[in-house]
């Protein structure tokens, strides 16, 4: 068995593959594209899915013997960026990265009609951000109401990459609270949400648990990925989730930094219940019931190392300030990928 990691980052893409003892075998990455006017960021899924496959391509090349091996593709990386699609599958524009910052004035909005604490307690998420997709998708709403009207499909760049493997659109939850669009604490789709964004009835991917199989590679995605006795995707995680179960600080009390295009700390909770007063997000995890506390700053990897280490300090503190008193401190575990993003 192969298992080819695929990492959707921010700043760069990249394929690890593993054998079945989970030795590394070999490891690809090239740079993401974006197309940048002003505050808008938008970029071509088709486009990454293609690198993605030029990536597996480049690992299978470095292997010798990966045409013997069943493989598995399981996907991490980015949660935000919002890809849309028509009933084809077909884009119905370029996808927004979640660094596209149209929608300011709509963030507001959302707090106006929701309630900054009210939205805080359902999404999980302090405060409305134009880095949501509900923000995005409101100024859609407003500026580009025949795009919505086109739209079948409302989906984040990991549940688009799944639909272009297998052929099934499925949200891994880890990434849902990301969105603004979910219930963090009742694991559902918002519906009042839903309604004051516009997203189209039944466009959602139907939610699934982390690491799920989501099933065969279609044949003809197979009959472009290097030759394999077989080739299965799996939903995988966010990636710094990811990055605590692969440092062992997926415990509770445990906090994991992770240093990429995002600077940020996580930490698994135990006994975890809601508090206005903990500004700080909390998102399902890695296991049905778990909750995951996340605090992040942008470029975090694009700061000098004194720079990183004082932000550093302020998400911890802010970490160990809004978890639950009956959760003791334990440890900390940082994890720097080899490229950022």
């Amino acid at each position: 068995m192969l298992a080819y990691a695929v990492d959707v980052g921010t700043t760069n893409i990249k394929v690890v593959v593993f054998d079945e003892c989970l030795r590394r075998l070999a490891v690809a990455a090239a740079p993401a594209v974006y197309q940048r006017t002003g505050d808008r960021v938008e970029f071509r899924p088709e486009g990454v899915f293609d690198l993605v496959i030029e990536l597996i391509a480049r690992c299978a090349g470095s292997i010798g013997d990966a045409a013997r091996h069943d493989a598995m593709i399981a996907l991490t990386g980015q949660a935000e960026s919002l890809v849309l699609n028509d009933r084809r599958g077909d884009p119905v524009r370029p996808a927004l990265s979640w660094l596209d910052n149209r929608a300011t004035a709509e963030a507001g909005e959302l707090g106006e009609r929701f309630g900054v604490e009210n939205a805080f307690a359902v999404t999980g998420e302090p405060g409305p951000s134009a880095t949501w997709p509900a923000a995005k998708l409101r100024w859609l709403a407003k500026n580009e109401p025949r795009t919505l009207d086109r739209t079948a499909a409302v989906l984040m760049v990991k549940d688009d990459l799944l639909r272009r493997f297998t052929g099934t659109a499925v949200g891994e939850v880890t990434t849902r609270g990301f969105t603004y669009l979910y219930d963090v604490r009742r694991g559902r789709y918002w519906e009042e949400m839903l309604d004051f964004v516009s997203v189209p009835a039944g466009s959602l991917a139907p939610i699934v648990p982390a690491g799920t199989d989501v099933g065969r590679v279609l044949p003809q995605i197979a009959d472009r990925l290097p030759p394999a006795r077989s080739y299965r995707v799996n939903a995988g995680a966010l990636d710094h989730f990811c990055a605590m179960a692969g440092t062992g600080s997926y415990t509770p009390g445990a906090v994991s930094e992770s240093a990429g295009t995002v600077l940020s700390l996580s930490m698994l909770t135990a006994g975890w219940s809601f508090d206005p007063e903990r500004k700080v997000s909390f998102h399902a995890g890695l296991r049905p019931g778990d909750i995951v506390l996340f605090n992040g700053v942008d470029s975090g990897a694009s700061r000098s190392n004194g720079s990183a280490a004082r932000v550093s300090a302020v998400c911890r503190t802010t970490i160990w300030r809004n978890a639950s008193p009956r959760v003791p401190p334990a440890t900390h575990r940082s994890f720097c990928p080899t490229s950022p993003g």
